[in-house]
């Protein structure tokens, strides 16, 4: 079950300077950056279990043989004993778990399925931001250390259209012939590697000028991708906080401007993303309702209102 957002905003008067900015310059100016695991899709599934990411939707799938099963079992114990020692790379996980693809025939026709099965799926409201986002040309951006044709898969069977979506993760390319995958694009695209997305994507960030910027991400690191991007002014955090992941809420309250998170929720229940919806809503259509409405879905008292004047004023 999805539920409205429980929201944390560290710094109310700094948000409401933010938007009061963002608003100001409207739709022409902003694009919008998306984690998809956990971010997109759900934390839990519905009977209460974590929810797979992406590359999970093949290690678990039983259509994978035996030999490779094993193969993730010793990737799985070598990165615990190298964390030990503090000497992993993290790159070498997404390395060995591609080539575990490549060795033991993973054939396209079989996504669909290894999803199905997996229970990966959207927040609710994922089809609708999307629209949102497209009915006021936002250029949006997924971002993720996951695998492009996953997420694409994902995405189309939430009535998300793709054609025109911009996918930066892990592509796999496929023979035309025989359907088994035969290349990953290089270099991988690790869940800390995300500060070279402004170099890997020079081209479409010069090409969509934005400066204003509204990230989505459910880690720390995912914000590291706004690093090398050239000609941001100004940027909104949005975070999914998951307390099954053990990290001190404190450390996504220092990164994010807004903390979404699931603790006080049921095993099954999840976020939604209702209040992206209209956090975004109100920076593109700014006529929507005054900065009381905001302040209002942002949980904030109205009095905050008054330092979002300011900051209205002052632009």
């Amino acid at each position: 079950m999805a539920v409205a957002s429980q929201v944390v905003v560290p710094r109310p008067a700094e948000l409401l300077a933010k938007v009061a900015r963002l608003r100001a310059a409207g739709a022409r100016e902003l694009q919008v950056i998306m984690d998809f695991d956990h971010t997109l899709t759900r934390f839990v599934l519905p009977d209460g279990r974590a929810a797979p990411m992406c590359h999970d939707v093949v290690e678990r799938s039983p259509l994978m043989p035996t030999a490779f099963h094993d193969g993730y079992a010793k990737l799985w114990a070598d990165q615990d004993v190298a964390l030990k020692e503090k000497n992993w790379n993290w790159e070498e996980w997404w390395r060995r778990s591609h080539q575990l693809m490549l060795d033991h025939g993973l054939y396209r026709a079989w996504l669909p399925e290894m999803i199905r099965a997996s229970g990966l799926a959207c927040r609710s409201g994922c089809k609708e931001l999307f629209k949102l986002l497209e009915a006021h040309d936002v250029p949006s951006l997924v971002v993720s250390a996951g695998l492009t044709p996953v997420i694409r898969e994902v995405l189309a069977a939430e009535g998300v259209p793709t054609h025109d979506l911009r996918v930066l993760a892990n592509d796999m390319q496929f023979d035309e012939d025989s359907g088994v995958l035969s290349s990953f694009s290089e270099p991988p695209l690790h869940s800390h590697a995300k500060d070279s997305v402004g170099f890997r994507l020079t081209e479409y960030f010069a090409g969509i000028a934005r400066r204003h910027v509204v990230i989505l991400g459910d880690s720390v690191s995912d914000c590291d991708c706004l690093v090398n991007i050239p000609g941001i002014d100004e940027t909104i955090r949005v975070g999914f906080f998951n307390r099954a992941r053990g990290v001190n809420r404190s450390k996504y309250e220092d990164v994010y401007d807004v903390v979404l998170t699931n603790e006080g929720l049921q095993a099954a229940e999840d976020l939604d993303l209702s209040l992206v919806l209209e956090l975004l809503a109100g920076l593109v259509s700014p006529q929507n309702g005054p900065t009381e409405e905001l302040c209002g879905f942002l949980r904030l008292p109205p009095e905050a209102a008054a330092a979002a004047a300011v900051a209205a004023t002052a632009e």
